[in-house]
């Protein structure tokens, strides 16, 4: 089921760059593309009712987070950025990801092989954002 979720996840996040560069040639500014962007995560997010108050902090940092890495990706837009080319390049973010899964929250593969096509897949994606710019 995760996997499946997972491509789900892909999809929304290959469709939204093309919304953002659509809605900046409507003469969007980057404050209204951030607030419609807040609006469709609070409409996303109103199913789940249960409200931890120790989650709630990371849960905040997490979205401000998120929210930093979408502004400067729709300024990069707004400067005339192709998302064909900016797109590879954030998404680099995959290398720090596996990074921060492997020294932080310790989650270390079952195996050398599994390590190793972990790595191998995360550099893949590195050079592919180095091929583009």
């Amino acid at each position: 089921m995760w996997i499946l979720l997972g491509i789900i996840a892909a999809l929304c996040w290959g469709i939204y760059p093309a919304l953002m560069k659509i809605a900046n040639r409507k003469n969007s500014t980057t404050k209204i593309i951030m607030i419609g962007m807040a609006v469709g995560a609070a409409v996303i997010s109103l199913g789940s009712a249960n409200i931890s108050a120790i989650a709630l902090i990371p849960s905040i940092i997490t979205g401000l987070v998120w929210a930093g890495g979408m502004f400067f990706a729709q300024k990069a837009i707004s400067l005339g950025a192709d998302i064909a080319r900016l797109t590879p390049l954030y998404n680099t973010n995959t290398l720090i990801a596996v990074i921060i899964g492997f020294v932080v929250l310790k989650e270390w593969p079952k195996n050398q092989k599994q390590k190793f096509l972990i790595i191998a897949g995360a550099m893949l994606v590195v050079l592919g954002a180095s091929l583009v710019v």
